[in-house]
Order: structure tokens, then sequence, then C-alpha cells
């Protein structure tokens, strides 16, 4: 009898010891199932905050090429002004050119009629 007892006992020990590993693994399986849930969470929160990394670079870039653009456009309506500006300038120097040439040529020819009228 003390075989069949020992041998109940043995068996109660492994059915209890399966029973300990069953409840083990049934953990260890929902810690998996958890630590999952968490990786896919933290995935997420990841590409999330990469979207919104990449739409502020966006409105960065977006901004830095307005200010650029207008920047470009402001020099070259400067460009276009100083350009405007010399030719006025050159414009009005060869205008003084010809009006002092024109004086001179108009005193000459006085100087040169007084001349002939004090001959006469």
């Amino acid at each position: 009898m003390s075989a069949t007892n020992q041998l109940n006992t043995d068996m109660m020990k492994a059915i209890i010891h399966a029973k300990k590993m069953e409840d083990e693994q049934q953990c260890l399986k929902s810690r998996i199932v958890k630590l999952r849930k968490e990786e896919e969470k933290a995935n997420k929160r990841i590409k999330d905050m990469q979207r919104r990394q990449q739409f502020v670079r966006d409105i960065k870039n977006f901004k830095t090429d307005k200010f650029t653009m207008l920047q470009e456009r402001n020099n070259y309506h400067k460009f276009v002004e100083d350009n405007n500006r010399h030719k006025f300038n050159e414009d009005r120097n060869i205008a003084r050119q010809k009006i002092d040439s024109n004086i001179r040529a108009v005193r000459e020819r006085n100087k040169s009629q007084f001349v002939e009228i004090k001959s006469h």
C-alpha cells in the first residue's frame, strides 16, 4: 500500500507540477501578448512623432522657401529699380552734355556774330 500511496503522491506531485507549469506558461503567454501590445503602442507613438517632425520640417521648409522667394523678388525689384535709376542718370548726363554742347555752339555763334558786327 505504501508503494501505491507513494505512486499516488508522485502522480499528484506530477499533476500539481504540470498544473503549475501550465499556469506559468499561461502567464508567460499573457505577458508576451501584453508586451506586444505595448510595443505596438510604442511604434504607433514613434510613427506619430515622426509624422509631426516631418510636418514641422515641411512647414519650416515652406516658410524658408517663401522667405527666399520674397527676398529674391525684392532683390530683383531693387535691381530693376537701380538699373532704371542708372539708365535715367545716364540719359540725364547725355542730355546735359547735349545741352552744354548746344549752349557752347550758340555762344560760339554769338561771339562770331558779335565779332562780325564789331568789324563792320
